[in-house]
């Protein structure tokens, strides 16, 4: 009977574990060759024990970017945590509020910011079971409080709309002002031009009468030489 020569390649996930780390119980395996699907008769051969060992290099988890990296202190914002060697579980701390978290990628995770009582500056690290990541070169998120600004826009809004309508008040006065001043000089220009007029008449009028007085007396001179 011929010999055979059978190679396996197994590949263990993370000894049966979810996570990085060694199991605390050996893990140990063995490899059946039989004829039926049924390990119970039929067996050609079974290899010797096996321990698998994990002596994978896993990297700790970082944060490299935060987006958007503000948002308003009421909460509820959708943002993507990037970075490296994110893992599924992996849970996400703004300041000292653990968060629900969204693994994406290795490389990403979505969260949902936490409200905060006051506008300012919170780190962000990662955690899983009660162990911390990234305390030494944390992410960062701004709070803005969205009500104060809003206020502070309605505010200068009505100061400016406040002063827009001042100064239409003011164009407005001077351009009355303006007519007004306009029409007293054209009165004054038109009675003055009447006051001519009248003057010019009268000393038209007054040289009509000399003129008349004045051949009245030449009638009569003459009427008294032709009577004598």
């Amino acid at each position: 009977m011929a010999g055979f020569f059978l190679k396996f390649f197994l590949k263990c996930n993370q000894n049966c574990l979810k996570n990085a780390g060694n199991p605390r119980d050996m893990r140990r395996f063995q490899v059946v060759v039989s004829t039926t699907v049924s390990v119970e008769g039929h067996v050609l051969s079974v290899s010797d024990n096996m321990f698998v060992h994990n002596n994978s290099k896993h990297a700790t988890p970082c944060i490299k970017a935060i987006s958007p990296s503000e948002g308003w202190t009421t909460g509820g914002a959708t943002v993507i945590i990037i970075g490296e060697n994110f893992f599924d579980g992996l849970q996400v701390i703004f300041g000292t509020m653990l968060v629900w978290s969204e693994l994406i990628t290795a490389n990403a995770i979505r969260v949902q910011t936490p409200p905060r009582h006051i506008p300012g500056v919170v780190e962000v690290t990662l955690s899983y079971k009660s162990k911390q990541f990234c305390k030494g070169t944390p992410g960062r998120f701004i709070y803005t409080e969205r009500g104060v600004r809003g206020e502070e826009r309605g505010v200068r809004g009505e100061e400016r709309r406040g002063e827009e309508r001042r100064g239409e008040e003011r164009r407005g006065e001077e351009r009355r002002g303006e007519e007004r001043r306009g029409e007293e000089r054209r009165g004054e220009e038109r009675r003055g031009e009447d006051e001519e007029r009248e003057r010019r008449g009268e000393e038209r009028r007054g040289e009509e009468r000399r003129g008349e007085d004045g051949r009245g007396e030449e009638r009569r001179g003459e009427e008294e030489r032709g009577e004598g």
